[in-house]
């Protein structure tokens, strides 16, 4: 009975949001559309049309439509939020929140570690998802440490002084951005064990798979751009997948 107070108006409510998802039939034509322009028609006669037409004007840049769905996700994540009345299923929505200031996090690390002058208008989503970051800062940072302490006021500090060491001895970003991604899923391991024991298992799975396209990503990532040792590699596995932990990693 308490399971069926808590989601019961969430559940009508998300029940409604699912007219938004696009058709297989749709999704091929998007696929096989010519151009950009093409694109924006199909998506005209979807229920993403308004979003397309803020942008309809004159020539649309993938970037644009590619920032402007983004957006619209993170709405969709704050709406689902706000319709929960329990503290530990409002926590773990608003967390899930935290992959696109990561994402955001992790193009603003590759460009301060190469020197890379950027505007950030082409890559910062908003500037607040879940936590105030002042990416600006971090771009003039002069050392990993001064970044670390740009972040002081998010989980995302932790990652980085765990990977600071691996990162002056490879020079590369790619192992601060696998940081940032370990203590990502790892914080959402632990708010899935504070769930109900149903929702607890079902949340379980469902994470577990997304952990084990991670690590393909990751390892395929490692093998082909920086060829790294067997060890090396399953160092780099996030613990917590469905099928890919390191023994199979490994073999």
């Amino acid at each position: 009975m308490l399971d069926l107070t808590k989601y019961s108006f969430v559940n009508s409510k998300i029940r409604a949001m699912l007219s938004y998802l696009l058709s297989p039939d749709c999704l091929s034509r998007l696929v096989q559309a010519r151009d950009i322009n093409e694109m924006t028609d199909i998506l005209k006669g979807t229920a993403y049309k308004g979003i397309v037409e803020r942008l309809d004007r004159g020539h649309v840049e993938l970037e644009n439509l590619e920032k402007e769905f983004i957006e619209e996700d993170l709405r969709v994540y704050r709406k689902v939020c706000d319709m929960f009345s329990t503290k530990d299923e409002k926590s773990f929505v608003c967390q899930l929140m935290e992959r696109y200031e990561i994402e955001e996090l992790k193009v603003i690390l590759r460009a301060w570690h190469k020197k890379v002058a950027i505007d950030l208008n082409d890559y910062i989503i908003s500037n607040k998802i879940n936590y105030a970051i002042d990416f600006k800062k971090i771009l003039s940072a002069q050392s990993i440490e001064e970044v670390i302490v740009l972040l002081d006021h998010t989980p995302y500090k932790q990652s980085l002084i765990e990977a600071r060491e691996k990162f002056k001895e490879r020079n590369s970003s790619f192992y601060l951005e696998v940081a940032l991604d370990k203590g990502y899923y790892e914080r959402l391991l632990l708010a899935i064990n504070k769930l109900a024991p149903a929702d607890k298992k079902v949340a379980r799975k469902l994470l577990g798979v997304e952990i084990d396209i991670e690590n393909i990503n990751s390892l395929i990532r490692l093998r082909k751009y920086y060829s790294s040792s067997a060890a090396l590699m399953i160092d780099v596995v996030i613990p917590g997948g469905e099928k890919i932990d390191k023994d199979n990693a490994e073999k």
